[in-house]
């Protein structure tokens, strides 16, 4: 108790010195003061000319698409470097239309396996998200995300034909840090899909 009591202390004067030392109009994006000549012949940027290139680069918050298609692309990001790394194992894509289905897509020589879901029918709320380990030796790591209770599964397609659903969607990658990558961009896409962000 006596830990918990001397860090919220602490954590209180810290913070208490910091805004005494802030401008007492409020800080605003005009008022951060010009870069110095140092700056600009370094090639740095200033903080005003980092704030204006976030603004033009940002999504609406109503482009649900445009914020979910980002996300998912730094999941397809993940499946390039995977590629890359044991190209014996076939390429791994992933895909999403307009009306928000996502088709994660495994080739392999003539084999062309396919996932398909709308995004909205998978969440991880609930323990409905888990970590696929890599025991084997020829294993690869990956992460598993359920289907919600009601709605229609993941449609397995082999070379273009169903040949099955399955109740969660399966991501694999050839490395373990490439999937430490993936999980928060899926994350990010099923929390915009169901508005939880």
């Amino acid at each position: 108790m006596y830990r918990i009591s001397s860090l919220l202390l602490v954590l209180a004067v810290f913070f208490s010195c910091k805004n005494d030392a802030a401008d007492p109009a409020g800080s605003t994006p005009e008022a951060i003061p010009a870069a110095t000549h140092e700056n600009k012949t370094s090639g740095e940027k200033t903080s005003a000319e980092v704030l204006a290139e976030l603004k033009a680069n940002a999504f609406d918050e109503d482009d649900k698409f445009g914020r979910i298609n980002h996300s998912l692309g730094q999941v397809q990001k993940q499946f390039t470097l995977s590629n890359k790394l044991r190209p014996e194992d076939g390429i791994r894509t992933i895909f999403i239309d307009e009306k928000f289905t996502i088709l994660v897509r495994h080739e392999k020589g003539t084999k062309v396996i396919d996932q398909k879901i709308n995004l909205i029918n998978l969440d991880q709320q609930n323990g409905g998200m888990h970590l696929i380990p890599d025991v084997e030796a020829n294993d690869l790591p990956g992460f598993a995300v359920a289907v919600r209770e009601g709605y229609p599964g993941v449609e397995i397609i082999e070379n273009g034909k169903k040949t099955g659903e399955e109740r969660e969607l399966r991501i694999f990658m050839n490395d373990r840090t490439l999937i430490e990558q993936a999980v928060p961009a899926f994350l990010q896409a099923l929390n915009v899909i169901h508005g939880r962000n």
